[in-house]
């Protein structure tokens, strides 16, 4: 594995770890260990989390099929576009509902969905360069 892969790894890893703590604390509040009032989750929030986090991790996926060399990579392999054109499109989706949530979640949405759209134009460069 060399260090790029590493990096791009990382920066996945840590991407699922700032979903993971917005939907843990969407109000970004940590001196309250239980919430004395049942709030509704946000659905915007919501949706901007688990579209950024669905992309995320289908760009994983893509990752390591690149990596452990389950499928040939080529600009028209109809499957390799189709992930690009689908991550792309989740990243979108996520940016746009982050912009509409609040708090925390909307900060990690809109982190989560520039970053992963940058990694998935990263790899469409890199598809269309073999």
């Amino acid at each position: 594995m060399s260090i790029l892969t590493f990096l791009l790894l990382a920066l996945s890893l840590a991407n699922l770890g700032l979903v993971v703590v917005a939907l843990v604390r969407p109000d970004g509040k940590w001196n309250e260990l239980s919430p004395t009032t049942l709030q509704r989750p946000d659905f915007s929030g919501v949706v901007a989390l688990s579209s950024g986090s669905l992309s995320q991790l289908l760009y994983l996926f893509l990752l390591f099929a690149w990596q452990l060399h389950w499928m040939r990579f080529y600009p028209s392999n109809p499957i390799q576009t189709y992930f690009l054109a689908g991550g792309i499109l989740l990243s979108l989706i996520a940016f746009l509902a982050g912009c509409a949530a609040s708090g925390l979640t909307r900060l990690a949405a809109i982190i989560v969905a520039v970053t992963t759209a940058f990694l998935w134009l990263l790899a469409a460069i890199a598809s269309a360069s073999i």
